[in-house]
């Protein structure tokens, strides 16, 4: 049974994920989905199963309704997926699965640093503790604080989040 990071009430408050073997992550991984099985609102691509919102909403939310469908905000783990999302978010700048919990920035679905980012020159530089992947064809990072409002990216991949979006 999949849980959330909401539906355990896991508030992390400032620090990171206790007890997270960061040596083991790349063991721990889930294999991409068979994109066949993408459900009707999301896209299928080699990477996965990916859906952007058709509204905004702070990070905290965006992580809420991706966590409705039975996934999470997008975890980018490549060039090759960090291309594909810019390329199908478009002029959209969206929320994707990164935070600052206090201890530097995490993926929400490993608890530990991402293996993979693509920071715009000068960031993060301390603006917020949420991540956006920029727009435009950009395809860079910005931190930014969780409470904007904007559209956002979701992810099914069978993983699910376990750390909460501030």
């Amino acid at each position: 049974m999949r849980r959330s990071a909401l539906s355990l009430g896991l508030v992390l408050a400032g620090c990171g994920r206790l007890g997270f073997d960061t040596t083991t992550q790349a063991a721990t991984d889930a294999a991409p989905p068979d994109v066949a099985t993408c459900t009707a609102m999301y896209s299928a691509f080699p990477e996965g199963c990916f859906r952007l919102s058709v509204v905004g909403a702070t990070a905290a939310a965006a992580e809420a309704a991706c966590e409705l469908d039975g996934g999470h905000l997008a975890v980018i783990t490549s060039i090759a997926e960090n291309a594909t999302l810019t390329t199908f978010q478009g002029v959209n700048t969206t929320w994707i699965g990164v935070a600052d919990v206090g201890a530097g920035f995490v993926s929400v679905t490993t608890g530990a640093p991402p293996s993979f980012t693509r920071w715009a020159p000068g960031d993060p530089n301390g603006e917020g503790a949420c991540v956006r992947l920029l727009g435009g064809g950009n395809g860079t990072w910005d931190d930014e604080p969780c409470s904007r409002v904007q559209r956002y990216l979701c992810e099914i991949d069978g993983d699910a989040a376990v750390v909460a979006v501030p």
